[in-house]
């Protein structure tokens, strides 16, 4: 895990460089390490931001920064994320010359006379 780490905050570095962005000199986290922990707790941690921020500091030594001030920051890079997601996809769909997409189709099984139970009715 420790080298897709590494990866993904390699290309986020690399990116944010191309786009010529520039981190606050007070930050003690930069942007790239901001966006590859946003990465890294929805890919290994269920989407637990503390968590990722937990990894991040024990395996890669990132400062800690509070809850707020990290939701603050990723906010902030939304559209930069936006960019570079959207590249990524083109980027992606260009390479696949073929046209050729997989869409998996398969049953959920449901237990035979089960329903939901039916909720009353609120008035607005």
């Amino acid at each position: 895990m420790a080298d897709k780490t590494i990866a993904i905050y390699c290309f986020f570095d690399d990116f944010f460089k191309a786009m010529a962005r520039q981190t606050d000199v007070h930050c003690k986290v930069n942007d790239a390490q901001i966006a590859t922990t946003a990465l890294m707790a929805a890919l290994k941690f269920y989407g637990n931001h503390a968590s990722a921020c937990d990894y991040m500091h024990q395996h890669h030594q990132m400062a800690c920064i509070d809850k707020s001030t990290f939701n603050r920051r990723l906010h902030r890079l939304e559209s930069a994320l936006l960019t570079i997601f959207r590249a990524l996809g083109l980027s992606l769909k260009e390479l696949n010359t073929s046209a050729r997409y997989v869409i998996e189709r398969s049953g959920v099984p449901v237990l035979p006379g089960s329903r939901l139970p039916e909720l009353p009715h609120t008035r607005l």
